[in-house]
Order: structure tokens, then C-alpha cells, then sequence
């Protein structure tokens, strides 16, 4: 008996292929709906380069054009958030996080924050 069509299909996706379904997903839930981002907002995404993080950049931009400031702890991820759609990458073991935020945004607010490690900065 030959196994039914759906089953090979099943088994021949990955985990991580499915993993990065849920990311994208997740990403643009909360930049479209959750957060229902316009265009020309301005949006932090913190710690953007670890897991579903590095999907929000992509999204907000391409999706909702938004202004994107994402941070990173790590210099060796600033041109990949750039190439993911940041405008702007806040290296925070390099930079003040909320110094570099003023000198970006002078006297303007920001719209939406994006925190997925939650402490206090």
C-alpha cells in the first residue's frame, strides 16, 4: 500500500523551515495588527537580530514603510540588520542606547517599540 501524498509532503519539510513560517508570521502580526503600524511611523526593535526579531525589520519597511531603529549587542550584526531594512542600527555595547536614540529623533517621538527581552534598559 503507497503512503498518501500529504504524508511525503509532511515529512520532507524541515523544522526549520516551519520555524521560519512561524517568525515571519509572528513578525507581521504584531507590526499589522497588533501594533497596527502606518506609514512614516517610527519603530524600535530591540535585540533585532536574534530569531523572530529579524523578521520585524523586513516587514515594517517593506509592508508598512516604516522608519526602523534597531539595536544589536554585537558589531559583527550591524550590516545584516541594515541589509534586513533597519534605517538605523544602535550597537549598544558600543553606543548609549538613549543617547543615540535622541541624536536620531531630536525633539520626535517613536511610534512603537518592539522589546522581546524584556529588562529595563
Amino acid at each position: 500500500m503507497a503512503a498518501p501524498q500529504w504524508w511525503f509532503l509532511r515529512h520532507s519539510i524541515s523544522f526549520s523551515a516551519s520555524a521560519l513560517t512561524t517568525q515571519y508570521c509572528t513578525a507581521y502580526y504584531c507590526a499589522a495588527v497588533a501594533a497596527n503600524l502606518r506609514e512614516g511611523e517610527c519603530v524600535i526593535i530591540h535585540s533585532a537580530a536574534g530569531g523572530s526579531r529579524k523578521r520585524p525589520p523586513a516587514n515594517t519597511r517593506c509592508i508598512k514603510h516604516c522608519e526602523i531603529i534597531a539595536t544589536t549587542g554585537s558589531a559583527s550584526k550591524v550590516e545584516l540588520l541594515r541589509r534586513l531594512g533597519a534605517y538605523h542600527v544602535i550597537d549598544t555595547s558600543k553606543e548609549n542606547f538613549f543617547a543615540a536614540v535622541k541624536a536620531i529623533k531630536h525633539a520626535q517621538g517613536i511610534d512603537v517599540i518592539f522589546d522581546a527581552l524584556g529588562e529595563s534598559l
